[in-house]
Protein backbone atom coordinates (compact mmCIF):
# COMPACT_ATOMS: atom_id res chain seq x y z
CA UNK A 1 0.00 0.00 0.00
CA UNK A 2 1.34 3.57 -0.49
CA UNK A 3 3.09 5.08 2.28
CA UNK A 4 0.98 8.38 1.82
CA UNK A 5 -2.37 6.45 1.79
CA UNK A 6 -1.34 4.94 4.83
CA UNK A 7 -0.18 7.89 6.74
CA UNK A 8 -3.48 9.61 5.59
CA UNK A 9 -5.48 6.97 6.91
CA UNK A 10 -3.67 6.82 9.82
CA UNK A 11 -4.00 10.72 10.26
CA UNK A 12 -7.52 11.04 9.87
CA UNK A 13 -8.09 7.86 11.93
CA UNK A 14 -6.30 9.64 14.91
CA UNK A 15 -8.02 12.61 14.14
CA UNK A 16 -11.46 11.31 14.63
CA UNK A 17 -10.63 9.83 17.77
CA UNK A 18 -9.04 12.48 19.22
CA UNK A 19 -12.43 14.67 17.98
CA UNK A 20 -14.62 12.30 19.41
CA UNK A 21 -12.55 12.21 22.82
CA UNK A 22 -12.74 16.13 23.48
CA UNK A 23 -16.25 16.01 22.64
CA UNK A 24 -17.04 13.08 24.77
CA UNK A 25 -16.04 15.38 27.96
CA UNK A 26 -18.96 16.69 30.03
CA UNK A 27 -19.90 17.90 33.60
CA UNK A 28 -19.89 16.42 37.03
CA UNK A 29 -23.16 16.52 37.91
CA UNK A 30 -23.57 14.38 40.85
CA UNK A 31 -21.25 12.39 43.15
CA UNK A 32 -22.35 9.26 44.80
CA UNK A 33 -20.54 8.29 48.26
CA UNK A 34 -20.47 4.68 49.08
CA UNK A 35 -18.86 3.80 52.92
CA UNK A 36 -18.40 2.38 56.06
CA UNK A 37 -20.16 4.90 57.71
CA UNK A 38 -23.19 5.64 55.40
CA UNK A 39 -26.25 3.06 55.50
CA UNK A 40 -26.98 3.73 52.03
CA UNK A 41 -25.16 5.74 49.47
CA UNK A 42 -25.06 9.22 49.68
CA UNK A 43 -25.66 11.29 45.94
CA UNK A 44 -24.03 14.98 46.38
CA UNK A 45 -25.54 17.65 44.07
CA UNK A 46 -24.58 20.36 45.71
CA UNK A 47 -23.07 22.96 43.27
CA UNK A 48 -19.85 23.70 45.88
CA UNK A 49 -19.03 20.36 45.66
CA UNK A 50 -19.30 19.73 42.30
CA UNK A 51 -17.92 22.91 41.22
CA UNK A 52 -14.64 21.40 41.97
CA UNK A 53 -15.62 17.74 40.93
CA UNK A 54 -14.85 18.09 37.02
CA UNK A 55 -13.24 14.94 36.38
CA UNK A 56 -11.22 16.18 33.63
CA UNK A 57 -10.13 19.62 35.22
CA UNK A 58 -8.79 17.41 38.17
CA UNK A 59 -9.57 20.40 40.59
CA UNK A 60 -10.20 18.08 43.62
CA UNK A 61 -6.44 16.39 43.26
CA UNK A 62 -3.56 19.22 45.35
CA UNK A 63 -0.62 16.82 44.48
CA UNK A 64 0.71 13.16 45.99
CA UNK A 65 1.21 12.06 49.53
CA UNK A 66 1.87 9.09 51.79
CA UNK A 67 -1.30 6.99 52.29
CA UNK A 68 -3.76 8.01 55.31
CA UNK A 69 -3.94 6.53 58.81
CA UNK A 70 -5.24 2.76 57.94
CA UNK A 71 -8.22 3.39 60.74
CA UNK A 72 -10.05 5.77 58.94
CA UNK A 73 -12.82 5.21 56.84
CA UNK A 74 -12.42 4.98 52.96
CA UNK A 75 -15.35 6.05 51.05
CA UNK A 76 -15.91 5.24 47.38
CA UNK A 77 -17.06 8.43 45.47
CA UNK A 78 -18.38 8.10 41.84
CA UNK A 79 -18.56 10.73 39.90
CA UNK A 80 -20.94 10.91 37.45
CA UNK A 81 -20.80 13.01 34.22
CA UNK A 82 -23.64 14.33 31.65
CA UNK A 83 -21.89 13.33 28.27
CA UNK A 84 -22.90 15.63 25.44
CA UNK A 85 -26.39 15.11 23.70
CA UNK A 86 -24.72 14.22 20.41
CA UNK A 87 -23.54 10.53 22.46
CA UNK A 88 -27.33 9.77 23.27
CA UNK A 89 -25.65 8.22 26.34
CA UNK A 90 -26.85 10.85 29.19
CA UNK A 91 -25.61 10.48 32.49
CA UNK A 92 -22.68 8.00 33.74
CA UNK A 93 -20.43 7.27 35.86
CA UNK A 94 -16.80 7.77 34.26
CA UNK A 95 -14.63 7.79 37.34
CA UNK A 96 -13.96 6.85 40.63
CA UNK A 97 -11.81 7.09 43.54
CA UNK A 98 -11.80 6.45 47.34
CA UNK A 99 -11.09 9.05 50.06
CA UNK A 100 -10.59 9.65 53.11
CA UNK A 101 -11.70 12.54 55.79
CA UNK A 102 -9.31 12.76 58.66
CA UNK A 103 -11.75 14.33 61.42
CA UNK A 104 -9.18 15.89 63.10
CA UNK A 105 -7.84 17.89 60.70
CA UNK A 106 -10.79 18.16 57.93
CA UNK A 107 -8.34 17.29 55.65
CA UNK A 108 -9.17 14.97 53.22
CA UNK A 109 -6.75 11.92 50.53
CA UNK A 110 -7.54 10.95 47.50
CA UNK A 111 -6.87 7.20 46.42
CA UNK A 112 -6.57 7.02 42.71
CA UNK A 113 -7.03 2.99 41.80
CA UNK A 114 -4.09 1.33 40.34
CA UNK A 115 -3.95 -1.19 37.74
CA UNK A 116 -5.83 -4.06 38.59
CA UNK A 117 -7.93 -2.35 41.48
CA UNK A 118 -11.00 -1.54 41.09
CA UNK A 119 -12.24 1.62 38.95
CA UNK A 120 -8.83 1.55 37.25
CA UNK A 121 -9.92 0.57 33.64
CA UNK A 122 -12.97 3.08 34.08
CA UNK A 123 -10.62 5.86 34.86
CA UNK A 124 -8.02 5.19 32.43
CA UNK A 125 -11.19 4.98 29.79
CA UNK A 126 -11.93 8.64 30.99
CA UNK A 127 -8.99 10.31 31.51
CA UNK A 128 -5.38 9.35 31.88
CA UNK A 129 -3.22 10.86 34.82
CA UNK A 130 0.24 10.29 34.19
CA UNK A 131 2.05 8.35 37.42
CA UNK A 132 -0.91 9.27 39.75
CA UNK A 133 -2.81 6.31 38.94
CA UNK A 134 -2.03 3.73 42.49
CA UNK A 135 -1.17 6.82 44.75
CA UNK A 136 -2.46 8.57 47.33
CA UNK A 137 -3.09 12.49 46.84
CA UNK A 138 -4.05 15.33 48.95
CA UNK A 139 -7.31 16.25 48.20
CA UNK A 140 -7.70 20.04 47.67
CA UNK A 141 -8.74 21.85 50.57
CA UNK A 142 -12.08 23.67 48.87
CA UNK A 143 -13.25 20.69 47.82
CA UNK A 144 -12.50 18.59 50.82
CA UNK A 145 -14.15 20.98 52.93
CA UNK A 146 -17.57 20.95 50.48
CA UNK A 147 -17.25 17.50 50.63
CA UNK A 148 -16.66 17.14 54.28
CA UNK A 149 -19.98 18.77 55.29
CA UNK A 150 -22.03 15.69 53.36
CA UNK A 151 -20.25 13.25 55.34
CA UNK A 152 -20.45 11.67 59.06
Amino acid sequence: MNTILVRGLLAMALTIGLVGTLHAKGPTVKLTVTGPTLSQPLDITDSRVLMSSQVFAGAFLAGGSIAPDASLPRYKVAFHVELPKWMNAGVQVKYVVLYVKDARTGQGFVYLPGRGEEGYWLNVGTILRDGQDGTWQVASPSWANALNKHLP
